[in-house]
């Protein structure tokens, strides 16, 4: 006695385009392109789908669907010193595959240790963030961040204390405030 179900799926097209550093122009390897907004969502967040950058930069991501406001997460990997970035995805006519290039800012290795603050022990999983101040001029002129300085903090997974405490994340130059959240 199951009940009826019926999916009508909208249309598809490919996403294509390149990654490159915003100031040198040089391609980036092996970066992690994802799904974050679906066209005729409110969701974000929707990493559902994936693929990675080439050797020279290139993706092709499979399954958006057609329409106006899909949007793309860009994640370079644990080796390179980049912000995350998200891009709109255009709505062109047609169903041939749509463009995005993507200019990636480079930023600096921020080191540290998380101790727990009573036995000195290491912790392990805490989610870390870097927060410039306001007035920190490296970030006000970086695109990855707005008025509120606030540049990926809605993506909680990328950067984690290891086993032993450790961290590292990308910052810039000038006052920032680095966090870790546990749970």
């Amino acid at each position: 006695y199951g009940a009826d179900f019926t999916l009508t799926a909208t249309p598809s097209r490919p996403i294509v385009g390149t990654l490159k550093d915003a100031r040198t122009g040089e391609p980036l390897a092996d970066a992690e392109v994802r799904s974050d907004r679906f066209s005729g969502s409110t969701f974000v967040g929707m990493g559902s789908l994936r693929t990675r950058s080439d050797s020279k930069g290139r993706f092709r991501l499979m399954g958006m669907p057609k329409g106006k406001e899909n949007q793309i997460l860009v994640v370079p990997n644990d080796e390179q010193p980049y912000f995350l970035h998200t891009a709109k995805v255009p709505d062109a006519p047609g169903m041939t595959p749509v463009m995005v290039e993507v200019a990636l800012q480079r930023g600096i290795w921020i080191e540290g240790k998380v101790t727990e603050k009573t036995t000195g022990k290491p912790v392990a999983g805490a989610w870390l963030h870097y927060l410039p101040f306001l007035s920190n001029t490296f970030a006000q002129a970086n695109q990855e961040f707005g008025k509120d300085m606030l540049g990926g903090i809605g993506f909680q997974n990328r950067y984690l204390s290891k086993a032993d405490g450790s961290f590292r994340l990308v910052g810039l130059p000038g006052r920032a405030i680095v966090g870790a959240d546990v749970w």
